[in-house]
């Protein structure tokens, strides 16, 4: 009997580690991570440039400074947006890239990349910092 008890536990335990694809998307394994590094005359994004398999997630964390800005600004506390730049400026259809914002160390937020392979371009703004437009390739 506990070596039955035992048996179902692991694979209880073995089943909550499997990482689940986000909707519409083939999963973790093809996931890709772009991280948005800022603070006191600092904004960027590395890397400036993401390739991202088609269908796979395409994520974005935050990284910022620990040190205050001017005024006393944390910018653990202040807001990033993400967002895909306007269809008509490079005519190409960023909407995929939905508007999403976060904040903090361990802000993320996340996409599922289309199934069309093509070169899209994003925005970021951190309050506080300034604006980026960087890219995602999807292959």
């Amino acid at each position: 009997m506990t070596r039955t008890i035992l048996v179902l536990l692991a694979s209880f335990s073995m089943v909550a580690c499997v990482t689940t694809p986000r909707e519409g998307c083939v999963g973790a394994r093809n996931a890709r991570q772009a991280t948005i590094h800022y603070g006191d005359s600092e904004l960027r994004v590395t890397p400036p440039v993401l390739n991202v398999k088609r269908t796979s997630d395409f994520t974005v964390k935050l990284n910022p400074s620990n040190a205050r800005g001017p005024n006393g600004i944390d910018y653990a506390n202040v807001t990033v947006t993400v967002v895909g730049k306007p269809e008509d400026e490079y005519q190409v259809n960023n909407s995929w890239i939905v508007e999403k914002s976060a904040s903090g160390k361990n802000g993320e937020m996340y996409w599922c990349a289309p199934n069309t392979v093509d070169v899209y371009y994003y925005e970021v703004t951190v309050d506080e910092v300034g604006m980026l437009d960087p890219r995602v390739d999807v292959d």
